[in-house]
């Protein structure tokens, strides 16, 4: 089967199964995940591509009707998404994976009404820095030096736990 991992040439097979551009993308992007959660589609109940979950050892888990917030919180996702790329396009619509990218740095940097964070602080404990913010001088660009710095991302790195779990109770009481 495709080993991803140590096999250039069997990358590129991988590339033709169905689903594994995206398992590809996550994989280059993040690193080889524990667990994917997918919907029911063709390409993620593929024979090869389960094959390929299963060489990885990641898990492989479903969303359901039996479980509409996942599939909810997904639709709702894509919903801004599509808009972000509309507005983006607007008579290029062609040209939607080269404004992808953008889209995407926009959403995971904007910050979330669910949790009060965004996704890029939640994932690396400290917020991005925007483009505008290295064309145009900001408090942040101005004060920063490498040893303050690299000890405020050593503290921000520590207090995650408690972050995560803030925006977890504010996710939560909103559902209530």
């Amino acid at each position: 089967m495709c080993d991803i991992v140590s096999n250039v040439k069997s990358m590129q097979t991988c590339t033709m199964l169905p689903g594994s551009s995206i398992l590809l993308s996550i994989i280059s992007r993040f690193g080889i995940p524990h667990t994917i959660i997918t919907d029911n589609g063709t390409q993620f109940v593929d024979k090869k591509f389960n094959q390929i979950l299963q060489d990885l050892h990641v898990k492989h888990r479903y969303t359901s009707v039996e479980h509409p917030q996942t599939n909810g919180l997904a639709e709702a996702a894509n919903r801004v998404l599509k808009r972000g790329l509309e507005k983006r396009l607007e008579a290029a619509k062609g040209d939607w994976p080269e404004q992808l990218d953008f889209v995407l740095w926009g959403y995971r940097t904007t910050t979330h009404s669910t949790m009060g964070e965004t996704q890029f602080r939640m994932v690396y404990g400290s917020e991005a820095m925007i483009s505008v913010e290295i064309g145009e001088p900001s408090r942040r660009r101005i004060y920063t030096n490498e040893d303050n710095n690299s000890h405020a991302l050593l503290h921000n790195l520590d207090a995650m736990d408690e972050v995560r779990e803030i925006a977890y109770v504010k996710e939560v009481a909103l559902k209530q």
